[in-house]
């Protein structure tokens, strides 16, 4: 038996918050069901549902929410001494008082720390005397596309009348910069944690899409890399040579190429005037196969640089133009 994956996915939500119990901790070893491409039957429903509520459980109270002058973000704690990791765009730099709202609502105050502006990577400091519920940061390098993730955070602001949103989805695609998920987020979320299905912090929430699919999130590696220049607080924004740029556009393998399915707005295929139904043939002078194939040669370019791309469109061949970033 298989299942429609929106109505699995609202279905384990649903009954996630619904069910109570006591729960120490997230199993550490892999869930048999969240190996498989789709839930194959209830024991596999009931194995997920299972997991996701040990690990909200265990990472609901380390979320907050973040408020900077008139802005406001998510965040998560990630030491019990009170390090609070966010975007570099939700922090806006370094030296600004915070205020953070815990899950009950306590209102605690802080400081912004170091940002690394190329990943979207911030760091918050609270000031509050106390010990803190943290989250553990994880290993993003290890992740894999389709591998199943748990987002967290405060949609349209902090509300006293629930807990932080928590919503699942899957791994779209990883590279060294960012993590592409297909996890629901909104304004609000930004800065909040994506989980990894032991409860580990794998990524934070940057760039929200227009689309399901097109939300991404900066690497916690990110974050363990640069811990010690953005730990200590000055005005600093390293410059890091990513590899890697992005066109924006989702398809399918299609024996003439990569079909396009969706465009994501204000990226570099729309501004090329690549349309939703266009067949890419070739980037420069390099053919195209599948849609894997196009990633892997758009991966291989530089934010900045300048491409031609041939499409097949209603049987004639046109093109296009356009600057890559990231």
């Amino acid at each position: 038996m298989r299942f429609h994956r929106q109505y699995i996915l609202s279905l384990i939500l649903m009954l996630s918050f619904l069910c109570s119990g006591n729960f120490l901790s997230a199993k550490e070893k892999p869930v048999s069901a969240f190996q498989k491409k789709v839930p194959e039957n209830i024991h596999d429903l009931a194995e997920m549902q299972k997991q996701i509520i040990l690990i909200t459980k265990k990472v609901m109270p380390s979320v907050v929410s973040v408020r900077i002058g008139n802005a406001q973000g998510s965040g998560v704690i990630i030491s019990e001494d009170g390090y609070v990791l966010t975007a570099a765009h939700v922090s806006g730099g370094s030296g600004k008082p915070v205020v953070f709202i815990l899950p009950g609502g306590r209102r605690l105050t802080g400081t912004s720390l170091g940002v690394i502006k190329e990943y979207d990577a911030g760091l918050l400091k609270i000031h509050t005397t106390g010990k803190w519920p943290a989250a553990e940061m994880g290993d993003s390098d290890s992740i894999k596309t389709g591998d199943w993730c748990l987002s967290l955070g405060h949609p349209n602001g902090y509300m006293y009348s629930r807990n932080p949103v928590a919503r699942i989805g899957r791994i779209v695609t990883k590279r060294e910069n960012v993590i592409q998920t297909d996890c629901i987020l909104v304004g609000g979320d930004s800065g909040g944690p994506l989980f990894n299905m032991q409860g580990k912090v794998i990524g934070i929430h940057s760039r929200i899409g227009m689309a399901n699919g097109w939300n991404f999130h900066a690497p916690i590696a990110a974050y363990k890399k640069n811990w010690d220049k953005m730990k200590s607080g000055k005005p600093w924004n390293q410059v890091v040579k990513l590899p890697g740029a992005f066109l924006g556009v989702s398809g399918k393998d299609n024996p003439q190429g990569c079909l396009i399915t969706f465009i994501l707005e204000g990226f570099p295929a729309e501004k090329a005037g690549i349309k939703v139904g266009d067949i890419i043939q070739k980037v420069d002078v390099k053919n195209v196969k599948s849609f894997l194939e196009l990633k892997k040669i758009i991966s291989q370019y530089q934010p900045g640089q300048k491409i031609s791309i041939s499409v097949l469109r209603e049987n004639k061949t046109v093109k296009l133009e356009t600057v890559l970033h990231r």
